[in-house]
C-alpha cells in the first residue's frame, strides 16, 4: 500500500462536532439496525449526552464500534446509556490517564509558545497536544496517555500540526 498526498482534506475531529456526533451516531444506528435486524428507533437523551461529552480518541471509527456494540446489546426500541461501554460512561472521573480540556486550559506554563498557523477549528486540539507535551516535559508516551490516545495517534497529530 502506498499513499500519495495529492489533495489534503482536513476534517475536524469528532470531539469538535458537538451535537453533530449524534447525527453520525444515528447514521450508524440505521446501518447496524439493518445489518443486525434490530428495530431500534432512537438514542436516549442520556446516551446522546454521554456521547457528546466523550473525548473520542478513536474518532469516527471508535463511534462506529460503540454504536455497533450498543445495537448488539439493545433489545428495545431505544438505545440506552447501559448499552454504551464503560469508557464512554465514566470517562471523566475514572480514566486517570486522560486529561480534560479544563485541566489542560487551567495549567500554567513556564514558557510561552506561539503556535503555527492552522485552521481555527483545529486550534483547540493542537493546543491540547502542546499543553500535554509541556506538562510531560516533551515525553510523547506520557502526553499520549494524558490525552487518552494511542502514541501512534499522537505522532500522526504531531505531524499533522507540524509540531516538533
Amino acid at each position: 500500500d502506498y499513499r500519495l498526498k495529492v489533495i489534503e482534506i482536513e476534517l475536524p475531529s469528532l470531539r469538535e462536532l458537538g451535537e453533530d456526533i449524534i447525527l453520525i451516531a444515528n447514521y450508524f444506528l440505521g446501518f447496524f439496525c439493518k445489518k443486525l435486524g434490530k428495530k431500534i428507533v432512537s438514542i436516549s437523551d442520556q446516551a446522546a449526552e454521554c456521547m457528546m461529552e466523550y473525548f473520542w480518541p478513536g474518532n469516527v471509527r471508535q463511534l462506529k464500534h460503540v454504536i455497533e456494540r450498543a445495537c448488539v446489546l439493545c433489545d428495545g426500541p431505544v438505545l440506552l446509556v447501559n448499552h454504551l461501554p464503560a469508557e464512554i460512561l465514566h470517562h471523566k472521573g475514572t480514566d486517570s490517564n486522560a486529561i480534560s480540556s479544563s485541566q489542560l486550559s487551567s495549567h500554567q506554563f513556564k514558557h510561552s509558545y506561539v503556535p503555527h498557523q492552522t485552521a481555527p477549528s483545529y486550534q483547540p486540539e493542537k493546543q491540547k497536544i502542546l499543553e500535554a507535551l509541556e506538562m510531560t516535559n516533551g515525553n510523547k508516551l506520557k502526553a499520549a496517555k494524558l490525552l487518552g490516545i494511542a502514541r501512534s495517534t499522537l505522532y500522526r497529530q504531531l505531524h499533522r500540526y507540524k509540531i516538533e
